[in-house]
């Protein structure tokens, strides 16, 4: 039943966020274009190294036209970011906590069973349009086709600081980011889900208190994070114990990794099991 859950979750949610993803992806392109044409006065739009320093070769209004088309792409990469939140959040409510909540909750499934599904795919779906943004970002700046001061072009310029000073193997890096945005993305929504649910107890102003749920989690959750970082000193200071210390730079950053990891991933358990428990006891659907 998982299976047929998780693909029904996707296709609802590719119905529309595909359009959204493909609207764009063309308007990238046709912002991809003009930065090709304009040649150096992108650089001015991009603010990159030598970008003050670049001169106009183009018109005014061609520049004016260029710098809004690169910034209604970051506006719309930020929209199809929110839509995905949007659109996950709108249909565990619908599903699970509204009218459709009554047939939902009466299939062969489990309430684990249902927000797997759904956790499942709104990940998946997060996933797929921040590569996306990515892609269409690393695009954008490829597209500069002029060499910097240095020799580099600007995608090699931005790869080089992005790669800086990382103390480990870039698939390292890589793999690490990966988890933690995985975890990150699913303890996020697991969070929501947990509020939502839990805001659906009352009859009357239930967005305003799932909302209310959320801040006081996360309040919760900052200030059991601020009191581990409290510990942690007094530990190393009065105590003379930091299990980091004896771990180099590469060592040290796996270490964080690996913690932050382990957090996550107990905050999302409890998250998971506490919104499971909530549609066990059948919520006060609308």
């Amino acid at each position: 039943m998982f299976a047929k859950l998780l693909r029904l979750e996707c296709r609802s949610m590719g119905r529309i966020l595909l359009p959204l993803m493909g609207a764009v992806l063309a308007f990238s392109g046709l912002a991809m274009l003009a930065v090709l044409l304009a040649g150096p006065d992108a650089l001015m739009v991009s603010g990159g190294p030598a970008g003050e320093a670049a001169q106009p070769v183009h018109g005014g209004l061609f520049h004016l036209v260029l710098r809004l088309l690169v910034v209604g792409v970051f506006l719309s990469m930020m929209a199809l970011m929110i839509t995905c939140v949007v659109v996950t959040l709108q249909r565990f409510y619908k599903n699970l906590l509204g009218d459709e909540g009554y047939l939902m909750l009466a299939l062969p499934a489990s309430p684990a069973e249902h927000l797997a599904a759904k956790l499942t795919a709104s990940v998946a779906w997060t996933t797929a349009a921040l590569a996306l943004v990515l892609a269409l970002v690393f695009g954008l700046v490829g597209s500069i086709r002029v060499l910097l001061p240095d020799g580099r072009t600007p995608l090699a310029f931005l790869l080089d600081s992005m790669h800086e000073g990382i103390p480990v193997p870039l698939w390292q890096w890589y793999a690490g980011g990966a988890l933690l945005w995985f975890m990150g993305v699913a303890h996020s929504y697991l969070m929501m889900y947990l509020s939502m649910a839990l805001g659906t107890q009352r009859t009357t102003g239930r967005l305003g208190a799932s909302i209310a749920v959320y801040v006081v989690l996360q309040l919760l959750v900052n200030s059991l994070m601020g009191l581990a970082a409290w510990l942690a000193g007094v530990l190393s200071m009065e105590c003379d114990f930091n299990p980091l210390a004896g771990l180099n730079a590469a060592g040290q950053l796996l270490a964080a990794e690996g913690g932050s990891l382990v957090l996550l991933a107990l905050g999302g358990l409890v998250w998971f099991f506490a919104a499971r428990w909530m549609l066990e006891r059948r919520v006060n659907l609308l």
